[in-house]
């Protein structure tokens, strides 16, 4: 976490608060207090779930009670878009990958539909959580999450903190 980061300003979404769901098929949302979660391809089976679920980790402040999960065995891209509900300049969240592809998806920061920035989603490939912090120099709210081209993705992401 970044030092000044205790005294500034910042949305956060834990998604504690949330019921537990499942975005089923291309378009379906999740409304949260901070962002609108859409899921961006079609299902085909079981196997694609993205949604609100519970950790099965606790590691309180990183990552723990329900989480924002992506569970694909496929190459769609993008995967899902966030639409934040004011703009941002900068983002902070632990990510954990259960699977050993590097880079685990690809972020896409928009301002509408005009891409500002995009970059690698990184994390420990022995499961353990991760701190990302990322910069931008332009606001942005819109969040792709784009596949990273590996068969299977497979991760977690909670705390997400957003800064004006």
């Amino acid at each position: 976490m970044s030092p000044n980061a205790q005294n500034e300003a910042y949305t956060e979404e834990n998604f504690d608060q949330l019921p537990l769901n499942i975005l089923a098929d291309n378009g379906d949302i999740i409304d949260s207090p901070s962002m609108i979660i859409v899921r961006t391809f079609p299902a085909s089976d079981a196997n694609q779930q993205i949604g609100i679920r519970p950790s099965d980790i606790s590691i309180p402040g990183e990552m723990s009670g329900n989480v924002f999960f992506v569970h694909t065995n496929s190459r769609a891209a993008p995967i899902v878009t966030l639409h934040t509900k004011a703009s941002y300049r900068r983002i902070s969240f632990w990510l954990r990958s259960l699977t050993k592809n590097l880079p685990v998806a690809v972020l896409q920061f928009m301002k509408d539909s005009r891409v500002i920035r995009t970059t690698p989603m990184s994390a420990d490939v022995t499961q353990r959580a991760v701190f990302c912090e990322i910069y931008l120099t332009s606001e942005f709210n819109k969040i792709k999450l784009i596949s990273a081209d590996a068969p299977t993705h497979d991760f977690q992401i909670d705390n997400i903190r957003l800064y004006k």
